[in-house]
């Protein structure tokens, strides 16, 4: 009974994990949670397993104590995907929770899988995303890989993405670090020493990506993985521990990395010498202390409130609201603070809990090194964990999945690759066979394999039958949702399936949903105007109802005065794009709409212009001038091109109507029209 346990545990969290990053792609985010969910059952099924396996020598007490830390954490997965920001969250974090949950299935159980090939499988993805964030960040601003497979990006985002890591260069590399430093260990490659040294040199790379957000540091990072994975090359083959074609692959790989670091050191000269960093070098940054000081002070304030034990997963987002509507901090420090992993974790825990989370991720990364170090299982283990600190890593995991979960979304990834670090700096601290003992490698036979695989199928049917009778709508939620999303229906299938999804729960994000869904099916060529317009009026009444839950977010605001300057009704759309400049106070970097009333303005006149009225279209048209001279540098890439061309555009109009001055002396009345 133990084994069937132990393997139908091994068995959900192989098809949780395949559930994720098969199913949980960039675009369909919601698929990565019930994956999560059903690995945290199979890692229930494990300690089940291990329970019954070790009776007699353990307490049952024990077990009680270690059936309760799962099961806080499957309560916590549970939490998390009834969440109504959980489809919002960022896959990123969903891939690292899947291998959290791997860890500790490791650490609990046994693994009938050889975790070399699992381990090259995760380098493998791994290292193929954090290409595909060095192209998109470094080489090519904005490059989608979707692109040249025909797929467009939803919900009209221009944002680039991985395959796994949902617009966060960060994850992938921090992931691809840890995963050098995981094969490093394997292969038991230098001394100890060495180990340390790699381990800090990429500690310091990943450090000078995170503080600056720049695409030198992330050159930089990129550079410094290809000077160690050169000098462990070189190493390597100098002291001959390699066979031919091994020490051929090397060295081949020690080539591509000099002439990568060549490519690099010459593109960042050049861009460099020709002042074409734009807004996101590390220079740049320096002039954003102010901003980061902000977010000094922001997470003090949530801090005080409770240093030692924290004010909680929701601490931060319970105020967030009331510091948005007084203007109290900038949209810059808010999003450093979202984006500061150790703020977060000493605000929202204390130092209690923030100790406890860094200390328990450690452990796991220390015995993923050692475990993985090993390569398959040995029949005789080493000195087990005893099964009270089992249950304590399970209760720590739960308030890890937690700050995960609670829209803290950033913290794992670090604590993770922290924990990796520290295991492969000190691998000697884990305990070793009694009496030096030699440890004989358990192959998995044919019938395991056998055994396995059957399981697996019965475990998905299973799973099938259990959770879709009784998760009822929210189980269609989850498969219709991304279906919306991704435009793969009908134009009108969607906006039907959007109502059915979206209108009944009338809370603020349904309703930002809905009104996304309609207004993207209203701008269809496909459609009758009458159906288009019909559209657009829900979507109006959609963004209506979301600035009535929360007046204090310019969104739905601005969204509406889109819809209205889309449907001519200028006069209204310019009083809601007051309102939405109001609303937005000292963000109009991100948010822009006094760029977008500008842009109306601008529309006016061209109409008055149309019109032959040039009183009126001189009017709107200094308007139109004051209010984008008066307007921010964007911080939106995509609106400066934009915001150029548009005051070019006015510019050359005004100098139009002055030069009809002799024929149409009103061209230059700039008193309102009647």
């Amino acid at each position: 009974m133990s084994k069937v346990l132990d393997y139908a545990g091994q068995a959900l969290t192989m098809l949780g994990f395949l559930f994720v990053a098969v199913l949980g792609t960039a675009d369909n985010v919601p698929m990565a949670f019930p994956g999560v969910s059903v690995m945290g059952l199979g890692a229930v099924l494990t300690v089940a397993g291990w329970g019954l396996r070790e009776r007699g020598r353990i307490r049952w007490g024990s077990v009680l104590l270690a059936f309760a830390g799962v099961g806080v954490l499957g309560c916590f997965l549970w939490r998390a995907m009834m969440s109504p920001v959980a489809h919002f969250a960022q896959l990123d974090v969903a891939l690292i929770a899947a291998l959290a949950a791997g860890l500790v299935v490791i650490v609990f159980g046994r693994w009938p899988v050889n975790l070399r090939w699992f381990g090259a499988l995760l380098s493998l993805l791994t290292l193929v995303n954090l290409w595909i964030a060095v192209v998109q960040v470094v080489v090519e601003p904005g490059y989608a890989p979707w692109a040249s497979l025909g797929l467009e990006r939803p919900l009209d985002n221009p944002q680039a993405s991985g395959f796994f890591f949902h617009q966060n260069p960060f994850g992938a590399f921090s992931a691809a670090a840890g995963l050098l430093l995981l094969g490093m260990a394997r292969a038991k490659i230098g001394t100890g020493f060495e180990r340390a040294v790699h381990g800090l040199g990429s500690l310091a790379a990943f450090v000078g990506v995170y503080l600056s957000f720049s695409r030198a540091a992330m050159l930089g990072a990129v550079v410094g993985l290809a000077v160690m994975a050169a000098v462990v090359g070189v190493t390597a083959v100098m002291r001959r521990r390699m066979s031919g074609p091994r020490r051929a692959a090397v060295m081949a790989g020690v080539v591509l990395a000099l002439a990568g670091i060549g490519y690099g050191a010459m593109w960042g000269a050049e861009r460099i010498i020709s002042h074409r960093w734009g807004d996101r070098t590390g220079l740049e940054q320096l002039g954003k202390l102010d901003s980061r000081g902000d977010s000094w002070r922001l997470a003090m304030d949530v801090f005080q409130g409770s240093p030692v034990v924290g004010e909680g997963s929701r601490g931060f987002q319970d105020r967030q609201y009331d510091y948005w509507a007084a203007d109290a901090y900038s949209l810059e420090a808010d999003y450093h603070y979202a984006h500061n992993e150790y703020l977060q974790v000493l605000s929202d825990y204390g130092l209690v809990g923030g100790l406890l989370l860094l200390l328990a991720m450690a452990a796991l990364g220390i015995r993923a090194v050692v475990l993985i170090g090993r390569g398959a299982r040995a029949e005789k283990e080493a000195p087990a964990m005893p099964l009270v600190w089992r249950g304590a890593f399970a209760g720590l995991c739960a308030l890890a999945a937690d700050a995960v979960f609670s829209f803290n979304l950033h913290f794992v990834p670090v604590a993770a690759l922290a924990g990796v670090m520290l295991g492969v700096m000190m691998r000697n601290l884990a305990p070793t066979s009694s009496g030096g003992a030699r440890q004989v490698v358990r192959k998995p036979d044919v019938m395991a394999a056998v055994a396995w695989g059957g399981l697996l199928v019965v475990s998905v049917a299973s799973v099938i039958a259990v959770v879709k009778p009784v998760a009822g709508s929210w189980w269609r939620w989850q498969l219709a949702e991304p279906m919306v999303a991704d435009g793969s229906l009908g134009d009108l299938d969607q906006v039907t399936l959007a109502r059915e999804l979206y209108a009944e729960s009338g809370d603020y994000w349904s309703s930002l949903r809905m009104g996304e869904v309609a207004w993207r099916v209203a701008r269809s060529d496909r459609l009758e105007w009458s159906d288009r317009k019909a559209l657009a009026e829900e979507a109006l009444e959609a963004y209506a109802a979301a600035a009535d839950v929360w007046p204090a977010d310019p969104l739905p605001h601005g969204k509406q005065a889109e819809i209205l300057l889309a449907l001519g009704r200028f006069d209204e759309a310019e009083a809601v794009y007051q309102v939405a400049i109001e609303r937005s106070g000292n963000r109009d970097r991100w948010f822009t709409y006094g760029f977008d009333l500008g842009l109306l303005y601008f529309t006016r006149a061209r109409i008055a212009m149309e019109d032959c009225d040039h009183h009126a279209a001189t009017y709107w048209l200094t308007l139109a001038k004051e209010t984008l001279d008066s307007q921010p540098w964007p911080a939106v890439p995509e609106r400066r091109k934009q915001w150029d061309d548009a005051r070019a555009a006015v510019d050359a109009d005004i100098a139009l109507l002055k030069g009809l001055k002799e024929w149409f002396p009103e061209s230059t009345d700039v008193r309102p029209p009647e």
